[in-house]
């Protein structure tokens, strides 16, 4: 590790630990025969010490506060191991998210009792558990106790990630406004504190640009939600723009490219460059072995050359997409029935179009998707001559927009 980063752990970890347990610095340092001094103590928590801070000196902190060595180092590597192993199983199935939070309570236990910076990270990933279990309430009440204690020990790094997963739960929870507020005095602070140097709690100074794209993300799905795609669209290219390209970024940037392909796909003049923005999120998802990004990049193609009345490509992309369904997410009913309508609205086949519709309608399909196709489905029966359907089609896909 680092010096300076070995340095600023030891520092946040002896504070938070010291306070916690009521110390003065002079107290802990008569605690432990002033083996280690008052004014040493006090170098260190405010990382004035130029050299490593010495091992036989942490050893010493470490007696006094009643802890073991690797609390103040976090050099624990089961637990370093448990959080990494953790973190990349979110993602999984809804089965295995139930194992996973017995594991991640049994972490959060044993984490409470170490260093706040290994708690908190705890919390945050309980929190995102919830979040992926859509259980948003519950997600910032974890996020919070993880800013709490963050915030307590000065572990702007943790501080940051806690604050961003809360005001993703917020976001879906419909608070657009404060959300959008509290983002950008986020994005704020962070200027603030990189002029000031303060950023050394990040070895890798690339993280810190990769934290604010992901809040501008952010910004950009507020300004999405408000049709203001021009807003979005600005955010989006920034995001993209200090990404840094890096093969551990590369989900993040399908996801930048994926949403700047939903502006362009809301805003008729960019159509082509909705086709373009979804042809870079395929090679994405290609090169991460995303199926199901590559998939939702297809459909997105195959109904931009639709609306721009390519149907044979349109009917060619969506077929694509069918067959990357049936390789892929067997399981995927609806995104196969989405499919399968476009194909239908292709064809011009209404009367599939309308059994697709039926379909649909018990899935869980987004209100404002299926009156999308409500609509698509009032034109296509207008331009087969079917004037009283299409009305009826026009009527019930006014219903479920205002809904």
């Amino acid at each position: 590790m680092d010096t300076k980063i070995f340095n600023l752990t030891v520092a946040r970890n002896l504070r938070f630990l010291r306070e916690e347990r009521g110390l003065t610095d002079r107290e802990l340092a008569n605690k432990i025969n002033k083996i280690v001094s008052k004014s040493l103590i006090g170098k260190i928590e405010n990382c004035e010490h130029k050299f490593k801070v010495a091992e036989e000196n942490i050893r010493h902190l470490a007696n006094g506060l009643c802890v073991d060595i690797d609390v103040l180092l976090e050099s624990n590597e089961k637990i370093n191991s448990a959080l990494a192993t953790l973190e990349s199983s979110l993602t999984s199935t809804i089965d295995d998210k139930f194992e996973i939070m017995k594991k991640l309570d049994a972490l959060v236990f044993h984490t409470s009792a170490r260093s706040p910076r290994e708690f908190a990270l705890s919390l945050v990933l309980r929190g995102r558990l919830e979040y992926h279990l859509t259980r948003y309430q519950s997600a910032i009440s974890y996020f919070l106790m993880a800013m709490n204690i963050a915030q307590k020990a000065g572990d702007q790094e943790t501080l940051i990630k806690a604050n961003h997963d809360l005001l993703s739960s917020r976001l879906m929870l419909g608070q657009y406004e404060a959300v959008s507020e509290l983002v950008l005095k986020q994005l704020d602070d962070m200027d603030i504190i990189e002029k000031s140097g303060a950023f050394s709690f990040w070895s890798n100074i690339g993280e810190i640009d990769k934290w604010k794209a992901k809040f501008l993300y952010l910004v950009a799905r507020v300004h999405s939600r408000h049709r203001n795609w021009t807003d979005a669209e600005k955010c989006l290219q920034e995001a993209i723009n200090i990404l840094p390209k890096t093969s551990e970024n590369k989900i993040l940037e399908g996801s930048f490219y994926q949403g700047l392909g939903e502006v362009y796909r809301n805003t008729k003049e960019k159509y082509n460059d909705c086709i373009s923005v979804s042809k870079v999120a395929i090679n994405i998802a290609k090169e991460i072995n995303d199926p199901l990004r590559e998939i939702y990049a297809l459909i997105t193609i195959g109904e931009m050359y639709y609306k721009t009345d390519d149907t044979e490509l349109s009917c060619a992309t969506f077929e694509q997409a069918a067959n990357r369904v049936e390789m892929f997410s067997q399981h995927n009913h609806g995104e196969k029935l989405r499919i399968d309508l476009w194909i239908s609205l292709c064809k011009s086949n209404l009367q599939r179009t309308l059994g697709c519709l039926d379909q649909l309608k018990q899935t869980q399909i987004s209100p404002r998707q299926l009156g999308e196709f409500y609509r698509e489905a009032a034109l296509l029966a207008k331009k087969l001559g079917s004037i009283e359907t299409a009305f009826e089609l026009y009527e019930t896909a006014s219903q479920i927009l205002l809904e």
